[in-house]
């Protein structure tokens, strides 16, 4: 958490920066290849990374078994790709890709020579040491590669961020990392690994084959500048509902679980939990579309406002990522995987056939099918959801509406000042400031039941108390309010 938490705000700060140096058409670039690597990334590790984390009673044979098998696997790919680079450049009809797919290439070979020692330490759960190098190599690269934008390198400005973060992760995990590789190779723990990751690594790969094929489309159907602009929409959607949802989504499975056999608690937990995430994901995803325009161009410049009516579309996509992903948990934790493995394919084939219907016009139309897609699997997984359980599409509905109603109505102001040629600093600051505030009052007048939960979370905490200390209004907004978790 602290990794990501300090990580993810300078990183949205750097990509601000190199937004205002590199234009979307040099920036598109990197992304062209994204699919190649993704496919021989998942293929060449096999998910014997999994696998060797998996076995409690592993061995040094089995450690250095997988890492021989890790170099000659990278191995067999660098090549590949460093001869493939020519074919990759005329395809996009791109010649810098040339020696930006070989440069990748290399590298990639050289990062799988520490693969092990990172597998390993999150095997011990010692997750301390390399969320310092993360963090250390991370904010020592970052002004290198700033600097190397201003002076004109473009797009290898990036490329080399990703060597010298790479190389340096690298040393540093060698000399730090107790465990190092033995000259012994076993067929036996070979076998035993591959049986088990190839599986992982199968179904990873029709996932990363899934996402990366609609930066392909755009990359070879239309520009990299476009692409470019199609990517920057897509991450500043992702953060938040990445900051928000993903501590929280990572305990809603284990903790379900437990009480898997009490069905009418389960489906409890579970619309709390649904209330709970979509009380602020909603919120901020129409908040974001409702200043798109403001915001981006306060965060990236005016060069990057043609990607506003992508990020309008993709918010309102993003903004049912909760109502599935909760769902999809809630399957899981009944045991009906035979459910999910029949939505993905009926799923997959839908958004492939409407993301190609799509591209056929426009990039706003992937965008478009994007959130299509989205709305077909809301549907699809609740109506899976509604069969295995003794809720009502009435209560799931009840849980969603009301928060977008209030979503949109507290973004009121914000629209308003979109479009009242208002300068662009003063409506970035003001819009999502008078959105919070009136949502923070709509839900308290209200008594929201989730609303409720997450104050009864903060009350009790020492950060709350010394904020009580500091500013004694805090206590007695806390005494005043005792907020009741009801759940209709």
């Amino acid at each position: 958490m602290i990794s990501k938490l300090t990580l993810q705000p300078v990183q949205f700060v750097f990509g601000m920066i190199l937004a205002r140096l590199i234009s979307p058409d040099e920036m598109g670039i990197l992304g062209l290849t994204g699919l190649f690597f993704a496919i021989a990334s998942t293929l060449k590790e096999a998910g014997l990374g999994a696998a060797l984390i998996r076995k409690q009673d592993r061995t040094e044979v089995d450690c250095s078994t997988v890492f021989w098998y890790n170099i000659a696997a990278n191995l067999v790919v660098a090549v590949v790709f460093w001869f493939a680079a020519i074919w990759f450049a005329d395809f996009f009809h791109q010649p810098a890709l040339l020696w930006i797919t070989r440069v990748s290439a290399v590298m990639m070979l050289l990062n799988a020579t520490g693969s092990v020692h990172w597998t390993l330490y999150a095997a011990r759960r010692e997750f301390k040491t390399p969320a310092i190098i993360g963090i250390a190599t991370t904010l020592t690269v970052m002004p290198v590669t700033i600097y190397l934008a201003y002076t004109g390198w473009s797009y290898w400005a990036v490329v080399m961020q990703g060597v010298m973060q790479g190389l340096l992760s690298l040393a540093v995990i060698w000399i730090v990392s107790p465990w190092k590789p033995k000259l012994v190779f076993s067929w036996q723990s070979f076998r035993e690994f591959f049986n088990f990751g190839i599986k992982l690594s199968l179904s990873g790969l029709v996932w990363n084959v899934y996402v990366e094929s609609r930066k392909l489309v755009i990359g070879k159907f239309y520009s990299p500048g476009q692409l470019a602009l199609y990517d920057r929409a897509t991450r500043l959607c992702q953060m938040p509902i990445s900051l928000l949802q993903g501590p929280i989504d990572g305990i809603i499975y284990p903790i379900l679980s437990t009480i898997h056999d009490d069905r009418k608690r389960l489906d409890r937990a579970y619309r709390q939990y649904m209330r709970v995430l979509l009380c602020p994901n909603l919120w901020l995803m129409v908040t974001i579309a409702s200043n798109a325009e403001s915001l981006v161009r306060l965060l990236y410049g005016s060069t990057w406002l043609p990607c506003v009516p992508y990020l309008r579309i993709l918010c309102y996509g993003f903004a049912l990522s909760t109502v599935i992903r909760v769902n999809h948990n809630y399957l899981m934790v009944v045991g009906r995987t035979d459910l999910l493995l029949r939505r993905e394919v009926i799923l997959r084939t839908f958004g492939i056939t409407a993301m190609l219907v799509g591209a056929y016009f426009s990039v706003a139309a992937v965008c478009w099918a994007f959130m299509l897609e989205n709305v077909f699997n809301v549907i699809l997984t609740v109506t899976y959801t509604l069969k295995v359980s003794d809720m009502s599409a009435r209560q799931q509905i009840r849980d969603f509406y009301p928060y977008l109603i209030m979503a949109v109505l507290v973004n009121i102001p914000g629209m308003m000042l979109e479009y009242c040629n208002t300068p662009y600093y003063i409506a970035a600051f003001l819009g999502p400031l008078s959105s919070v505030v009136l949502y923070f009052l709509v839900l308290q007048r209200t008594r929201d039941a989730s609303f409720g939960m997450i104050m009864n979370t903060v009350y009790p905490s020492k950060l709350w108390q010394r904020l009580e200390r500091k500013f004694p209004f805090l206590a007695r907004y806390r005494e005043k309010h005792q907020f009741e978790v009801v759940l209709d």
